[in-house]
């Protein structure tokens, strides 16, 4: 009798196993793509900060704060292989934000310049709907320094999957869902972010400049992953707009790619300041501290010239043009 009760056992426990190997597989085949570098970066990440603001239809999200976190912790690890960068989150406010969401871009660049930080981030009150264009789930400019995402649509998103979970258990399903709403919002920022850093759309849905979201979507382009470094390198190395979009439209132009979207690569590269030669400053403090340098290196050109310049106003000019569009500074 103890034999019998001991082979019932041991039967029982192999089927729990195989049972527990079925289910796993069963919610492994609805989970979303994992987002991955291919090749990581050598060397020790820099850590960049952002600055989040939230508003108060983000806020009305269950547990926003820790999903926020979530959703930026997902990106860094990405970030990270990809062009060496850790995020850290200088800081979350509450976001009074009242106007068109089409709108919140311009309110966030009013908000906050985010001069000393890599980027400022706005998460604004969810869609109606389960959108999958970009465009209608968050929004940013080339070389800027904002980004905007729309928090997750939590009614239409799961009305959304549910056609494809139908035989999975509660607590499967909250697993799936919850994967989904973590890869969805994390590829829309990291989306965002490389605009930012001017990388251009891609033609493979599984890639995240990809116009349209995919839960297939796990990495980025070799090419958008030399812009982005490129970009970032240069920001991080205090450069200007101009510098950064001067070596941007050097990389995008030295030989042809079939993966990006070519309407795209033409507006991204007509919107680059590097395009235009003239140079143009934003505030009188900018002027200011233009003219500053200029003055600076001047005089270390007088220094190695060892006499006065006369004619220092040309002298300036070109200086300060060319500092401006990323060209080669007068000696």
């Amino acid at each position: 009798m103890r034999c019998v009760v001991l082979v019932v056992v041991a039967l029982g426990a192999c089927g729990g196993t195989s049972l527990q190997q079925r289910s796993a597989a069963e919610v492994s085949k609805h989970l979303p793509a994992t987002l991955e570098a291919q090749r990581p970066r050598e060397g020790e990440p820099r850590t960049v900060k952002v600055r989040v603001y939230v508003d108060a239809g983000a806020r009305a999200q269950p547990r926003w704060r820790e999903e926020i976190a979530d959703q930026i912790d997902y990106a860094s690890q990405l970030l990270t292989p990809l062009v060496g960068v850790r995020i850290s989150i200088d800081a979350v406010k509450e976001w009074s934000r009242a106007s068109d969401p089409h709108a919140a871009l311009q309110a966030l660049q009013a908000l906050d310049r985010g001069e000393d930080v890599a980027w400022v981030l706005g998460y604004i009150t969810p869609g109606d709907t389960a959108a999958k264009a970009m465009s209608e789930l968050g929004s940013a400019e080339p070389l800027g320094r904002h980004a905007i995402v729309r928090a997750w649509a939590d009614k239409p998103e799961i009305d959304a999957l549910a056609a494809m979970l139908p035989d999975l258990k509660e607590a499967e399903r909250a697993e799936v869902i919850s994967a989904h709403r973590r890869h969805k919002q994390t590829a829309v920022l990291l989306h965002m972010l490389a605009t930012t850093l001017g990388a251009i759309a891609e033609t493979d849905p599984a890639w995240l400049k990809h116009p349209i979201y995919s839960p297939k979507m796990n990495g980025f382009s070799e090419r958008n992953r030399e812009l982005l470094t490129l970009a970032l390198d240069d920001r991080l190395a205090s450069g200007t707009e101009q510098t950064a979009a001067r070596k941007l439209l050097d990389a995008i132009e030295k030989s042809p790619w079939g993966g990006w979207i070519a309407a795209d690569q033409e507006e991204v590269t007509k919107r680059l300041p590097g395009r235009v030669e003239d140079a143009t400053y934003s505030s009188v403090d900018d002027l200011e501290a233009a003219l500053k340098r200029a003055a600076a290196a001047h005089g270390e050109h007088e220094a190695r010239t060892g006499k006065a310049d006369e004619n220092w106003p040309a002298w300036y000019a070109a200086y300060m043009v060319a500092e401006r569009t990323g060209s080669e500074l007068p000696e």
